[in-house]
């Protein structure tokens, strides 16, 4: 539907451009009718009229009635046009977003330490770290559930220095290791609902899977 109003529009505007149509012009019907007036020829009918009439003052009212029907559907037309294009643009923006989160949720969990559907637990840090080596270059070690006094009161080592619970995250100045730190050291009361609890000391009140859920949407 809205290709057939551009497409009408596209011939109102030519009609704009057009001396006379192709068909014959009828000055006035009823006089036409009434043998009184003869009909305009499409050919050389611009002079016909001027020499029957003695001027050509209406002569171009029928093109400019056309040529503003079609301007009128010609806009219509872009109005939906743009409409249509609004839409779609914003539905890319939204898949954009939606698959940028799913890769980053990807590439989270590609970063665990790939045991396959093992889990292995550890009594320390130290302990973890001897046994699955160094982080890589540029990479750090980070617990989801982070090992801060609170959680190792409340939680065991093997909960804490586990397969699942740790991954390797970039490390360094402006890194993902180091904005989580700086995040989980802020006040945020649209999180905590609290004006001086950092989000680190309200989410060692969660339980361990709040913890780890919440780590790992971060």
């Amino acid at each position: 539907m809205k290709k057939l109003f551009v497409f009408i529009g596209l011939i109102g505007i030519s009609l704009c451009g057009l001396s006379v149509g192709t068909s014959a012009f009828y000055i006035d019907s009823d006089l036409e009718a009434r043998g009184v007036a003869a009909p305009i020829t499409s050919y050389d009918g611009y002079q016909q009229y001027v020499n029957y009439y003695g001027t050509d003052k209406a002569f171009f009212l029928g093109q400019e009635y056309f040529g503003m029907i079609g301007l009128t559907y010609s806009l219509y037309g872009i109005s939906q046009s743009v409409n249509v294009a609004g839409n779609a643009l914003r539905g890319v923006v939204q898949a954009r977003g939606n698959l940028r989160t799913a890769i980053s949720r990807n590439n989270l969990l590609s970063r665990k330490v790939d045991l396959g559907n093992e889990q292995q637990g550890f009594k320390s840090f130290p302990a973890f770290k001897r046994a699955m080596g160094p982080a890589g270059e540029g990479q750090a070690w980070h617990h989801i559930v982070e090992q801060h006094a609170g959680n190792k009161a409340k939680f065991t080592p093997e909960q804490l220095h586990n397969t699942k619970n740790i991954i390797r995250l970039p490390h360094g100045a402006g890194s993902i290791h180091a904005k989580i730190s700086g995040f989980y050291s802020s006040i945020r009361p649209e999180i905590t609902s609290s004006p001086t609890l950092t989000v680190r000391q309200w989410l060692g009140t969660q339980t361990y899977q709040q913890q780890y859920d919440f780590g790992m949407q971060t």
